[in-house]
Formats: structure tokens, C-alpha cells, sequence
């Protein structure tokens, strides 16, 4: 199962645990491996924190970040097995705007077999 969660909820994570931010939670015990590959650039999330750009654009501009690291998510979509648990994690609480949703999403897309939790 793939998971998504805010790393102040680790009640919520499951299995192993991928940081897809370039920053993480200082003060935090590191209970996770890093996944760069998924991170949004920093101009992007700037941009949106600071109303410069709004959803809608944050979408195409990670989408296009995908794209052009294509090969790599795609081998990352197909190493994911059905009955692992992967827990992406990233900053935002759950019900915010978050790219891990994004990459849930691409999952559910891409690999409908795996079960898919968000947070």
C-alpha cells in the first residue's frame, strides 16, 4: 500500500518512510529514508506559498518536473509491490494542497493494483 502523510502525523505513516521534500522537520528524529526524485523544486513551492502562483500552475509546473525525470519516477512506479507499505512524506497537514497527493494520484493512474491511503 502506498500512503501519503504529513511528517507531524507519524501515527499515520505505514511500512518504510520516504521523505519527498527537498527540506524535512528539524528537531525530528529521522525515521525516514530520502526521495529526492519526487521533491517539487523550491522556486515552486515559494511561488505558491507566497501567492505568486496558484494551484492550477503548481500543478503543471511539478507535472512538468515529472516529465522531465521520467525515467527515474518510472522505475520508482514500478519497484512499488502491491503488498509493501510505503509511506510518502512531505510537510503538510492532511487536507492541505500537497504534492504527495499529486503522486497518488499518478499512482492510482499508473499502478491501479496498489491500494492507495492519503493523509
Amino acid at each position: 500500500m502506498l500512503v501519503t502523510a504529513s511528517y507531524y502525523e507519524p501515527e499515520k505513516w505505514r511500512g518504510q518512510s520516504y521523505r519527498i521534500s527537498l527540506g524535512y522537520p528539524r528537531g525530528r528524529k529521522k525515521a525516514w529514508k530520502d526521495l529526492p526524485l519526487l521533491a517539487p523544486e523550491r522556486e515552486t513551492v515559494a511561488a505558491y506559498r507566497q501567492g505568486r502562483i496558484d494551484a492550477q500552475r503548481y500543478v503543471q509546473e511539478y507535472d512538468d518536473l515529472l516529465r522531465s525525470r521520467w525515467r527515474e519516477v518510472a522505475a520508482w512506479l514500478g519497484s512499488l509491490k502491491p503488498d509493501d507499505d510505503v509511506t510518502l512524506l512531505c510537510f503538510e497537514r492532511e487536507g492541505e494542497f500537497c504534492h504527495r497527493h499529486l503522486i497518488a494520484e499518478l499512482v492510482r493512474r499508473l499502478r491501479p493494483e496498489l491500494p492507495v491511503e492519503e493523509h
